[in-house]
């Protein structure tokens, strides 16, 4: 495969154990950079249970919700447009993430940073006593900016970061305009969640609040089985290979594609066959040579 000596190993992401938690040093704000989904500069991520994918060929990416390994900021529009009888964001993921709350409607609040809840209880008990406030505006912009605070903040390193972000409207005209903020959030690869809370007999305006998620990650409120699309969208997130192994995913030409649950990396050292076999078992539990049962999966290798 590829250029004669050069071997790409594989080793499939339910093998990939837990670390321990990294802490970094607090930085006041986030400096956007070049997005590389298969790039992770700190330790590996948890361990999670990949399955076989429908085709039988390469593992999908595992979704075991208790195990989801996140921080995630739910940003809350309380304006005198927004109810809460149908409010879908009703369950926490497990023990493994860290999640804090924001409201905002002119202007954003700091409900509870990501150390507040220990338990979904607390959680929820504190999502749905937050008071509607005496305002019709609706500023994205500020809640964004609350959200990407807290996450610049205790940033533990071998988790991904994500915004679900709630809203009854929507306006990216103006001084508020959200959308550069949310694209140097994607590029500092935050990943945001949109849920559009659209109105009975409204304008369908607010779903273009999507433009801010990242791609495939827009829902709104009146979609079958959102909590489930919603946690195949934090499952994505949590998916992700250690530094200098390559996910591999749909199309390796776009950094946004859906990855599947197997990690590789190549390794220019030459060598025959055999002794190739045995040495990429080393590079990592669970290693070993690289599989091509599709033309996608040969082109992918191809472009390691």
């Amino acid at each position: 495969m590829g250029v004669p000596g050069e071997f790409v190993f594989q080793v499939d992401s339910n093998v990939i154990a837990t670390p321990p938690p990294i802490t970094r040093p607090t930085r006041p704000t986030l400096p956007p950079t070049s997005y590389k989904p298969t790039a992770v500069t700190t330790s590996r991520p948890p361990q999670t249970t990949a399955t076989t994918s429908k085709n039988g060929l390469d593992r999908d990416c595992g979704c075991t919700r208790s195990k989801i390994w996140l921080d995630i900021v739910a940003v809350i529009d309380n304006s005198l447009s927004m109810g809460r009888e149908e409010l879908t964001l009703n369950t926490a993921p497990g023990y493994s993430s860290r999640i804090a709350l924001v409201s905002f409607a002119s202007s954003a609040i700091n409900v509870a940073d990501l150390n507040t809840f220990n338990d979904t209880g607390s959680f929820m008990k504190k999502l749905f006593a937050i008071p509607l406030a005496n305002d019709d505006k609706v500023n994205i912009l500020s809640g964004l900016q609350m959200a990407n605070t807290i996450l610049g903040k205790g940033v533990v390193s071998n988790r991904r970061r994500v915004v679900i972000l709630y809203t009854s409207a929507y306006d990216d005209t103006g001084s508020e305009s959200p959308v550069s903020l949310a694209l140097n959030m994607r590029e500092d690869n935050i990943k945001i969640i949109t849920i559009a809370f659209s109105q009975k007999m409204g304008s369908d305006e607010v779903n273009n609040v999507g433009k801010l998620a990242w791609p495939t990650f827009n829902f709104v409120n009146e979609q079958l089985n959102l909590p489930d699309r919603m946690y195949d969208a934090l499952c994505q997130t949590n998916c992700f290979c250690p530094p200098n192994w390559q996910q591999y995913t749909t199309d390796i030409t776009n950094q946004y594609a859906p990855g599947y649950g197997v990690c590789l990396y190549l390794s220019s050292i030459t060598s025959a066959w055999i002794p190739a076999s045995y040495g990429c078992g080393t590079e990592a539990p669970g290693a070993y040579l690289v599989t091509e049962t599709t033309e996608q999966k040969h082109d992918f290798n191809l472009g390691i």
